[in-house]
């Protein structure tokens, strides 16, 4: 029994934590969820409405839920069930005790398992200072707007956050395991610690490139690095720079892909790079 990876659309995102750093920064800890529609929907597609059933019964004041999906290749039916317990929730005890108690059992069968990879999810968020206590201000909501999932595991993440009048403000949280495990092992082994996950917050302008790879000959003498790792990306697909310009505009609010940080560069260049593989596999 095989059930789909989860898309951007079947995950919410909430707030699991709020913190002030001893530096003063402020913080959020995010996590990502899915509620029980998502998987009587994934149910419904998969095994089809008839062939699955839940129900419901209390052991020592515990609510579990039992989920059967009718496994049988012939006519016969042939059940099979797993089960599990809820907790229940801050709101409705006994109504999200049950619909917890789902969810979990829907895991047990495979649906959503690979929000077990998620990374660490931390944004950084401004402060203010109430009755001599620096407290968290403005905390936005939050949604996925790209997720790649390879073998159950969350391999690319991008979090999105809108202000209180849900207007779009900025990319809040990128990640790459590719980068995040890289950066990790670079890492082990010394007193340094270990590198964060890559933040769109991080405003730091990219290092100017070497002169000697800045300034060559002929036509690409004027060209920047990053146009010519661009063009040599694109080159035989129906892809232009122009494109890469538009998404720095739509997704960091600059003109020009130059004018990007190296790690927003580098979300920019792995989401076109997904994408041309995409293209190529399909054709």
């Amino acid at each position: 029994m095989h059930f789909r990876d989860l898309t951007e659309k079947d995950i919410d995102v909430r707030i699991g934590q709020v913190g002030v750093y001893p530096s003063g920064d402020g913080y959020v800890m995010l996590l990502l969820y899915k509620d029980a529609r998502v998987d009587m929907d994934i149910l419904d597609e998969t095994v089809g409405s008839e062939n699955w059933q839940r129900k419901h019964y209390e052991v020592k004041g515990n609510m579990y839920c039992s989920v059967g999906i009718n496994c049988g290749k012939t006519e016969q039916s042939e059940w099979v069930w797993k089960d599990d317990c809820g907790t229940e929730s801050n709101t409705e005890k006994e109504k999200g005790e049950a619909s917890d108690a789902f969810k979990r059992v829907c895991v047990n069968w495979g649906i959503g398992r690979e929000l077990y990879t998620a990374p660490p999810i931390s944004v950084k968020c401004e402060v203010e200072e109430v009755k001599g206590k620096k407290v968290v201000k403005n905390l936005s909501r939050f949604e996925v707007t790209h997720i790649k999932i390879e073998n159950k595991v969350i391999t690319e993440l991008t979090i999105l956050a809108y202000d209180k009048n849900e207007r779009v403000n900025k990319e809040v949280f990128v990640y790459s395991r590719k980068v995040y495990t890289a950066e990790r092992n670079n890492t082990e082994g010394t007193q340094q610690p270990k590198a964060p996950i890559r933040q769109a917050y991080d405003n730091t302008p990219p290092p100017p490139p070497p002169p000697s790879e800045e300034h060559g000959n002929g036509a690409d003498a004027e060209k920047s690095i990053r146009t010519r790792q661009l063009e040599h990306l694109i080159a035989g697909t129906k892809h232009t720079l122009d494109e890469a310009n538009d998404f720095a505009l739509k997704v960091y609010g600059i003109k020009h892909y130059d004018e990007l940080t190296q790690r927003q560069y580098n979300n920019l260049y792995d989401r076109l790079e997904t994408k041309i593989k995409q293209e190529r596999g399909n054709g």
